[in-house]
């Protein structure tokens, strides 16, 4: 019996010892989505909120800033993934580009024990949302806009998400500087900085 219980400790410890020998570290090797620079640069750009009601009732916020260092890597991510022709990667990445002169721009996964918290419309839902500016001015999102993409689509660009969440798009008049974004209703007030 006792022979047993370290032949068991002999295998886990060779086990571990192999993959030293592996050509990659173990985080690559077990987790390879977590070490490669576009999740890298996407965790970079991303902000988690998390507002409690109570013990069981919760809304969670995963806000994704689409900055032009992360639409740098989002053009390199998709050119990758659909092998996009040199001529189409130009012409592509000239439009995501151009997009970031007119607008500020998010990506939102919303998730909670309460449908009714993750809807965000406009002009009415339980949700304000602005961006708030160092002078205290406030500016409105011109759109929201659900993402309608497939699950597999979604967490190939946005691997941070979950299948339960909802997606949607928040679009801002260009502004060159702002200090928050601000979710903020009858359930309490989110604020994201970057």
């Amino acid at each position: 019996m006792l022979k047993r219980k370290f032949s068991w400790v002999y295998w886990v410890i060779g086990c571990i010892g192999l993959m030293g020998c592996f050509s990659k570290p173990l985080e690559q090797t077990l987790w390879p989505q977590y070490s490669n620079a576009y999740y890298k640069l996407t965790q970079k750009w991303l902000r988690e909120k998390k507002l409690y009601f109570g013990l069981d009732e919760s809304v969670i916020v995963d806000c994704l800033f689409k900055s032009q260092e992360w639409r740098q890597g989002f053009i390199q991510q998709w050119v990758k993934t659909y092998g996009l022709s040199s001529q189409e990667k130009i012409e592509f990445a000239r439009h995501i580009m151009d997009e970031s002169k007119g607008y500020v721009e998010f990506f939102v996964a919303i998730s909670s024990t309460r449908e009714e918290l993750t809807k965000l419309k406009l002009p009415y839902s339980l949700w304000a949302i602005f961006l708030e500016q160092k002078q205290q001015k406030k500016i409105y999102p011109l759109d929201i806009r659900e993402l309608e993409w497939a699950y597999p689509k979604v967490h190939k660009f946005f691997p941070f998400v979950q299948e339960w969440q909802k997606f949607y798009l928040i679009r801002f008049p260009y502004v060159s500087n702002f200090k928050n974004l601000v979710f903020t209703g009858p359930e309490g007030k989110i604020v994201f900085s970057w």
